[in-house]
């Protein structure tokens, strides 16, 4: 679909919900594409998201489609404490790496926080906040740099006293966080329209598109159930436009993850699309 398509099949859908915010928002939504762009003092979010990620080692265990790699680790539920620490000694307040980066975070009372942290190398800093329980990968970012202009190391997110990597910047980015994940701010509808995946080479694998919403019980799960799945079976890129978009409320997670099927891990990356409307 055309974003203009998107949105009247938007408008069309909010049609049949009780006090939705009508067609006109959506219309107003759909086609500012990034101009509001990252939460600041006063979060403000991109009315188009795209949600990309990359895995050069997926293997014979489903895993995230992200540079991480593994079971896609978050913190709990009841909020956590993160860290940020790197493998170079470069990537600190002086040094010619990254200096600082923008976390942006849903807390355990649903209210979206930004915190910048200025690194320490290979000694870890923790974020002040402690109540943690979401990281969104596509509005965190490096914020700063030294003469080398990017991630003299891994850059990893994990969880507070040497816990599970959140999410990780590889050396040499410029500091974008790459996770085929995101979840559907307080606040906000998100609606899935396509997502693609691709492997690299003479690789092969096969993609799940997962959430964590049940439309048929109307309620959230405590793990991942898949919708759609795609096999890729030589090298390129595949996009499937969904029959009947994704509907998916907020607090609603959302993820891509693969699974080799050849002999060898296989490199691959994948993206989804998803249109963000206000509630009210």
């Amino acid at each position: 679909m055309t974003r203009d398509e998107q949105a009247r099949w938007i408008a069309g859908y909010l049609d049949t919900v009780p006090n939705s915010p009508g067609k006109d928002s959506v219309l107003v939504a759909t086609s500012v594409l990034d101009a509001e762009g990252y939460f600041s003092t006063q979060p403000h979010l991109p009315r188009v998201l795209t949600v990309y990620g990359s895995n050069m080692g997926i293997g014979t265990t489903h895993e995230g489609i992200g540079a991480v790699g593994g079971v896609f680790s978050t913190p709990s539920s009841v909020g956590q404490q993160l860290e940020v620490v790197s493998t170079s000694a470069n990537d600190a307040a002086a040094g010619t790496g990254m200096r600082t980066i923008r976390l942006v975070y849903e807390r355990a009372d649903n209210t979206i926080g930004s915190e910048d942290v200025t690194l320490n190398g290979t000694g870890a800093v923790s974020t002040i906040a402690t109540d943690i329980i979401y990281l969104y990968p596509q509005f965190s970012h490096g914020l700063s740099y030294g003469t080398g202009g990017l991630a003299a190391g891994n850059v990893d997110i994990r969880i507070q006293g040497g816990g599970a990597v959140v999410e990780r910047i590889l050396v040499g980015r410029r500091g974008i966080i790459h996770s085929a994940r995101t979840r559907i701010p307080p606040g906000y509808t998100g609606f899935v329209f396509s997502w693609s995946v691709g492997v690299a080479g003479t690789h092969s694998a096969s993609f799940d598109l997962a959430h964590t919403w049940d439309h048929r019980t109307k309620a959230y799960l405590g793990a991942m159930v898949t919708r759609y799945q795609l096999d890729t079976l030589s090298s390129g890129w595949f996009s499937y436009e969904l029959p009947t978009p994704l509907v998916l409320p907020e607090k609603t997670e959302v993820e891509v993850t693969g699974i080799r099927l050849g002999g060898t891990d296989a490199a691959g990356a994948a993206t989804l699309d998803c249109v963000l409307v206000r509630n009210t």
